[in-house]
Formats: structure tokens, sequence, C-alpha cells
């Protein structure tokens, strides 16, 4: 009898359904790092309306599912560890998920476009950076892969991957998971020379001086504008952007009436078209041109744009699905893309509306935002103006800063190989500002005021409290007369730059390296050796 009432029970069990496993998003994942001294959110979903736990560090903490099965709990601020530990999730009582390999430390969040997302490798000091990469307590959340053509890789690094430094992912609407194949990646010769080359330094450094793990979330694209990573609901309070909104819309109607198809049935002739032109190319024996990877990237259902400059969708797609999750600060390396014609004219009123729109994400509006400065470059005919909006945006919001990196740079390429020395700036302030270390002086010099008269002009610099000096070739100054701008000498007495015109003609401005490339001219440095910021001073008539 005993017997026939346990089978019978025994069916029962296996005729009823299968419990779910509660799911988190992916950046609540084996290998993640929490960050330490803040309340830390954890959030999934699980059957609706159930009871569920989560244990971590020898903390329970309980919640009921709403009727759609999401939930969340918040742990209190923790201590930072280097131990790697277990977070437990039980539903309904119930053992449901377990997540391994947890550290609780600092936690940085990498945005912006190509130079954020330029990789380690190809960085001056790269291949030694990668080979010392034993870090396990660094790590980073890589977002998504997308494998592309050959073509797209550089055959100088052919050891990469054959995939993109960032998913290409599109949304319509802000998710709730990062894409597919995210996971957080531990820091090792083998993972690194695809990480952000910005990142890694970053990381690296900070790990060391803090002694705690650090993790790094990455959300960056080449070649994308600041529209491109901020909700469609920030854009309504900005004129400029609210404009570019409704033409995006417009645009839209017309790719989901239509224009979608035509578009793809073109690409694939194009491609068609291409194939049969390297194989004739290859009989007759001639040189193959090589296309971009763009060129063999298929038209998205989703947006009529190219992935990176498509408005909101990329925020949708890898930065709404992190909202929560608890950080220490942002990591900015953008501008390129949004410093020609109205969107560099409009660039500060866009910059403040992404830096509002990312602290609410992250659920602090407050959060320290660190960028860094455009850098020498021989075609950025606008760079000048878009270098002031940048800084002037970070003098005048609280907690935002911006890293000087005139010295940096290429002439011939937008993307400098020198990504240490803009981490190491970005470090320096991190350290100085957001976790308090008195002794280190992160500041650049910077122009204070000025004082013009006659043949003569004196602008005064804050120097915050560190000596300046000028070396090397003593150029990048000039001056402004009967609205003329000329090279002009100028020397330095202390804290103060002193201009001459020659043969007394009236000075009416002041500038200093306000070029596209400047790097060579610039001569004047602080004791730290962090460079001036460029400026330019006219008098008002």
């Amino acid at each position: 009898m005993l017997r026939i009432i346990l089978l019978f029970a025994a069916a029962v069990v296996a005729a009823s359904p299968a419990q779910a496993e509660i799911k988190t998003p992916r950046a609540i994942s084996d290998g993640m790092v929490l960050q330490r001294e803040k309340p830390v959110k954890i959030w999934g979903w699980s059957e609706p309306n159930a009871e569920v736990e989560v244990r971590f560090g020898g903390k329970i903490k309980r919640s009921r599912a709403d009727g759609s099965g999401a939930w969340n709990v918040i742990f209190e601020p923790m201590e930072a560890s280097g131990t790697p530990r277990e977070m437990e999730f039980f539903e309904n009582g119930r053992l449901s998920k377990k997540i391994s390999d947890i550290l609780v430390g600092e936690v940085w969040v990498l945005g912006g476009q190509s130079n954020m997302s330029w990789p380690l490798l190809p960085t001056e000091g790269g291949e030694a950076a990668a080979a010392r990469a034993d870090y396990p307590s660094v790590r980073c959340f890589r977002q998504g892969r997308q494998f592309l053509p050959d073509v797209y890789l550089d055959k100088k690094f052919g050891m990469f991957e054959k995939s993109s430094l960032c998913s290409l992912a599109l949304s319509r609407t802000p998710q709730k998971d990062s894409p597919e194949g995210s996971s957080w990646e531990k820091a090792s010769p083998e993972s690194v020379p695809l990480w952000s080359a910005i990142g890694f330094y970053f990381a690296e450094r900070l790990a060391a001086d803090l002694k705690v793990p650090v993790g790094l979330l990455f959300t960056s694209l080449g070649g994308s504008p600041m529209i491109a990573w901020m909700p469609e609901s920030a854009a309504a309070g900005n004129p400029y952007l609210k404009k570019r909104a409704e033409s995006f819309s417009k645009a839209m109607k017309e790719w989901d009436s239509g224009g979608y198809e035509m578009a793809a049935k073109k690409h694939l002739k194009k491609i068609s078209d291409r194939k049969e032109a390297i194989a004739k190319a290859k009989l007759a024996g001639k040189k193959i041109r090589q296309e971009a990877y763009r060129y063999y990237l298929p038209p998205s259902k989703d947006s009529p744009y190219a992935h990176s400059s498509t408005p909101f969708y990329n925020f949708n797609a890898k930065v709404a699905p992190l909202s929560g999750y608890a950080v220490r600060g942002i990591l900015w390396y953008q501008g390129e893309s949004d410093a020609n014609g109205p969107a560099a004219e409009n660039f500060e009123g866009q910059l403040e509306t992404l830096i509002a729109a990312w602290r609410k994400c992250f659920g602090d509006s407050s959060l320290p935002f660190i960028q860094a400065q455009l850098s020498s470059y021989g075609r950025g005919k606008n760079w000048p103006r878009v270098r002031d909006a940048q800084l002037g945006v970070s003098q005048r919001k609280q907690n935002v800063y911006t890293v000087c990196t005139i010295d940096v740079g290429d002439k011939n390429d937008v993307h400098p190989r020198n990504k240490s020395a803009v981490a190491e700036r970005m470090e320096k302030i991190a350290l100085s500002e957001v976790y308090g270390d008195a002794s280190v002086y992160p500041f650049s010099p910077v122009f204070k005021c000025a004082k013009l008269s006659g043949g003569r002009a004196e602008v005064v610099l804050e120097t915050f409290g560190r000596k300046v000096e000028m070396s090397g070739n003593a150029g990048g100054f000039e001056i402004l007369s009967g609205e003329k701008w000329t090279p002009a000498k100028a020397v330095l007495e202390g804290s103060t730059i002193v201009f001459e015109s020659d043969g007394g003609r009236v000075i009416d401005g002041v500038r200093y390296l306000w070029s596209a490339f400047p790097q060579n001219d610039a001569c004047i440095r602080n004791i730290d050796g962090l460079p001036l910021f460029p400026f330019s001073f006219i008098r008002e008539k």
C-alpha cells in the first residue's frame, strides 16, 4: 500500500508544471562587481506574485513579485571585498538560481564613441599592457557580440576575434536586459585586447591605488552622436533635440511603410555585385579595393539611419538595461560626431541633457561625470569651439569634470594612440574629487580672467595652487587686432601670460591653442605635467 502511495505522489510531482527559474538581467550574473558603500539594487523576474528571497554576504532580502513577475530588493551599503562569493535566489521558498564569483568594489560606466571603444592592443604600450593583465579583480561587462566581415579587421592585429568592439543592437523601446551575448569578463591577457583602452588603463590604476576590485560597464559605440545615447523623453526639453526627434519620427514612418524592404533589396544587389566584381578582379589578377565594414552591414529593420547615428535606440538597447545598477561614476569620451553644423552650435545643451538623463538612469542626480576633451586632430575644423563647450559645461555643472588632452593627438587620425595618458588624467580626477585623496593634484591650469590695455594683454591663470611653467616651442599664442587674428609672442610671469602686440597695435582679444591640431605648440604646463586648457577671450564692445 505504501509503495502505491509513493508511486502516486511521484506521478503527481512529475505531472506538475516545472517551476521556472528566476531570471536576472545579464549584468547581474557570474563574475559581476557590485558597488561598495552605496545601496545595491538587485532585480529580476519570477512567477507572477511569487515570494522572492535573495541571499548575499550574510544578508537576506525579500520581495513579492508583481503581476508580471518583476521584483527587486535593495541591499544596504557593503564594504569592498575581493573574496568571490555567491548570491542565492529563492522563489516561494525553493532555491531557484545561484550567481557565483561576485566581488564588491568600484563600478564605473564607459560611454561615448570610438575613442572610448578603441581597443587596448593597438595603443601605445598596448601589447605590454595586455601581457601584464592578470587582474582577476578587474572586470568588464561587455555588451553583446556582433560578427562582421573579415574586412572589418585590421590585418596588423589579426589575433582579434571576428567581432565588433561593441554590440550593434538597436531597440525602439527601452529594454530590460542587455543584448544577447553580454557577460562579465576578468582582465587577462586573453580578454583585454578588445577591451576599451581607456577603461582598462583607468581600472588598472584605480584598482592599484584603492586596492579594491573594479568593474566597468561598457556601453560605447564608434561614430555615435549624443542623441543616440539618451532616451527620447529627454529630447522634449531641448528645442534642438526635439526637432531632431521629430525628423527621425518622420523618417521612421517612411521606413515602416516600405522603405526598409526597398533598402534591403538594394543592399542585397550591392553585395551580389560586389562579389561578382571581386571574382572578376581575381581572375584578371587585379588589386581589389577594400571597403569599410559599414559597407557590408545590411540595413536594420529598426532604423533608416546607421546603427551609430540612430537617435535614442542605442540608449534603449545598451544603457536602459543597466538602469538602477549601482555605480560610482561615468567616464565619457565623445564629441567628434557632434562637432559640425547645428550639432556643434547646440553642443552644450545636448551634453547637459545627456548628463541629466544618465544620472536619472543610474539613480543619482549628482553622479560624477568625467569626460575627455577632444584631442588634437588635423581635420577638426570646429573642435576648438567644441572643446570650449565641453569645458564650459564642467565649469557650470556640479560633479562634471573635463580632462585636458590637447597635448595628445594624431594629425591624420581621429583616434590618438596614447590612451594611457587620457585614462591616467581621468583616474586622477576620480582619486581627488570622487575619493577625496588630497595628495593628488588632478587639474590642468585654466583661463581665469584677462586685462587688455592698448598693445598689452595680461591673462591670469587659475593654477589650483600648482606652479606653471613654459617650455618647448613657445607657440600657439594669437592676438586679435582690427578684426584679424595673428600669431603673437607671449611670456609667462608667474601665473600670468603677458601678450604684447607689434608696433603698439590695440589688442581686442587673445587666444591660445585655438586650432584643430595645436599639439606641438602646447608649451604651458603645471609641475604635474598637465597642459593648460586652450582658451579664447575677446573684449566686449
